[in-house]
């Protein structure tokens, strides 16, 4: 069942100088009117939570949150009962593109930089209208089945764009889209089943908790340990910050923070392809910690867990402002990583 609710929740996703050229025209339609865009019918939208009723399984139901948005591409968080998944979505040649599709994403990450070379799965293509068709790399088919449709949710009455989505199997889905809403029901079918989500209600201006877990170096049992906490989160808030502050938080004298407050943790780096993070850090990372051997070991491996925790992958490369790691003790070499090691007890 949980598989089939992560199926169905992708099917449905989801002052110039004077020399300067002049800007070209936005296209008219046939009616002399503006034509519809993508964006207009999928806007990526800011500090907004939206929630949807569902109807024949459990996992239809939903919550859904933009973490980023930026540069054509936007991070988007849904929840439901059984899951929760990280979409990244992007504006491509007019075209709403799902470049990666992330389960059990729990924990406060960006993924917004990860760059996939597969085929990606198109949700929304121009020109928006009836008849405008694409074949999925699965083989199913879409296309644009109808304008100005008018559909009945639990938030309001809309006219809306259709989409239809042709699978194996008689599975049929449509998908319903409104002009600066989004995706506003979704309605799955098979021979003998309906599964329907539908919007309910759109909070505007809100913020939304994410779960931070950090590890920490335990000097007393030469281990580390970690401790989770709760993150209020507005769209676009810099998460490098944040993971500096709690990293650089001390519990107890035998518990000593991560970071000094004079270091950093300046960038992260996801390579979808290879599976792992890349974390830059100030360069006065190695001298600010003073680590002897042992030290330093319980160090790396808290940074190296928490990162690898919160983005779920196993390996962590770190950096010190864009060099590859090293001190006295440890270095690394192009191709190398540390590996994520959770031997440890909460706090």
């Amino acid at each position: 069942m949980k598989k089939l609710a992560i199926l169905l929740f992708v099917l449905i996703f989801l002052a110039a100088c004077r020399t300067q050229t002049p800007p070209e025209a936005p296209p008219i339609d046939d009616n002399g009117e503006l034509e519809k865009t993508i964006e207009d019918f999928y806007p990526f939208l800011a500090n907004t939570y939206f929630t949807y009723e569902g109807i024949g399984m459990e996992f239809a139901e939903r919550e859904t949150y933009f973490d980023f948005i930026g540069n054509e591409r936007a991070q988007i968080r849904t929840h439901t009962t059984g899951t929760t998944v990280v979409q990244i979505l992007e504006y491509r040649e007019g075209a709403l593109e799902l470049v990666l599709s992330r389960e059990e994403a729990y924990y406060l990450a960006d993924y917004t930089d990860a760059n996939i070379t597969e085929e990606r799965e198109i949700l929304l293509m121009e020109p928006i209208q009836v008849g405008t068709n694409w074949t999925l790399p699965d083989g199913r088919t879409r296309e644009i089945t109808g304008m100005n449709v008018a559909i009945e949710t639990p938030s309001g009455n809309y006219e809306a764009l259709e989409v239809t989505t042709e699978g194996s199997e008689n599975t049929q889905t449509k998908t319903y889209y409104v002009e600066g809403i989004g995706m506003v029901l979704s309605v799955f079918e098979t021979e003998d089943h309906e599964v329907v989500t539908a919007l309910a209600t759109i909070e505007k201006e809100t913020d939304t908790t994410y779960l931070l877990r950090c590890y920490y170096p335990d000097f007393e049992s030469e281990q580390v340990i970690y401790r989770d906490f709760d993150i209020f989160f507005h769209t676009n808030d810099e998460i490098e910050p944040i993971y500096t502050e709690y990293l650089q938080r001390s519990h107890s004298e035998f518990i000593s923070p991560v970071l000094s407050e004079n270091v950093t943790l300046q960038s992260f780096s996801y390579n979808a392809e290879e599976e792992l993070v890349i974390v830059d850090l100030s360069s006065n990372f190695v001298n600010e910690m003073n680590l002897g051997a042992g030290y330093e070991s319980l160090v790396i491996q808290s940074i190296v867990n928490t990162v690898g925790f919160n983005f779920g992958v196993e390996k962590v490369v770190l950096t010190l402002d864009g060099a590859l790691y090293e001190s006295g003790h440890l270095q690394l070499q192009e191709g190398d990583y540390f590996e994520v090691n959770y031997g440890n007890e909460a706090l």
